[in-house]
């Protein structure tokens, strides 16, 4: 029995190519040319952080996070909850092809296409680094990718999990948009005085880019990146397990 279904894949790539092709291409153009960037233009204070970390900065804790979040959160609603709100899901529901086959393609898209949006733009980054000669440490540089993946895809677990859980596309963004950045904002009030706990509360504090930047010890952020594993796995498992089971309006 095929896992997967050609016709839902297509289906899922057409609907979609547009915003991942816009979205990667913004981030292709910042990490081609930032490693060509001359530090003695930029402010003391940056230059002495040095052009990894301003990289990574950029790459992984500013407009990068953005993009990715934006696809994460739109495709994960599309992908299943806006199908079954618009009645699109019945259509497919109504032919040979089987719910697992359904949700399965979905999955390996959704997954395919963040990984691709990420890794894309850092081997523009790797060529660029080569061409320009730039002092940009490519080790360090593909492990906050690492890094930043995990973070992307347990995130957008919760995207694809609010996704399958929810017939309704507001409930689903609700939960799928409404909790990562409610995780921000813990993140953002944990720096004030009284609200160090909030820390514990969001998934942000699992992402470890900063740490490796900084050059820390692997012993130090290695089980952070484990934690998203996990959560990523449980996430998307038990939003592929809701989907096969509930109840969908035919």
């Amino acid at each position: 029995m095929k896992l997967l279904s050609k016709c839902i894949l297509k289906q899922s790539i057409r609907g979609n190519w547009i915003l991942w092709t816009v979205l990667t291409a913004l981030f292709s153009i910042n990490a081609f040319f930032l490693p060509a960037m001359d530090l003695s233009e930029l402010p003391t204070s940056m230059q002495d952080a040095g052009l990894t970390s301003m990289f990574g900065n950029i790459m992984f804790d500013g407009m990068g996070i953005i993009l990715l979040l934006v696809y994460a959160i739109i495709v994960g609603n599309k992908l299943v909850a806006s199908e079954i709100d618009k009645g699109t899901m019945s259509f497919a529901l109504n032919t040979p092809t089987t719910r697992r086959q359904i949700i399965l393609t979905k999955t390996l898209f959704y997954i395919a296409s963040i990984l691709a949006m990420v890794i894309v733009p850092m081997i523009l980054a790797t060529i660029s680094t080569v061409i320009f000669d730039a002092p940009l440490d490519l080790g360090r540089i593909w492990l906050m990718t690492l890094a930043f993946i995990l973070f992307i895809l347990a995130t957008a677990g919760i995207c694809f999990f609010a996704s399958c859980w929810f017939n309704r596309s507001s409930f689903s963004l609700a939960l799928g948009a409404g909790l990562p950045l409610l995780f921000y904002v813990f993140i953002s009030l944990s720096g004030l005085d009284n609200f160090g706990f909030l820390e514990y509360l969001s998934l942000n504090t699992l992402y470890v880019g900063d740490q490796i930047a900084l050059g820390q010890e692997v012993s130090t952020w290695i089980g952070q990146m484990i934690a998203l594993v996990v959560i990523a796995i449980a996430l998307f498992t038990g939003g592929i397990i809701k989907f096969l089971k509930k109840d969908l309006p035919l």
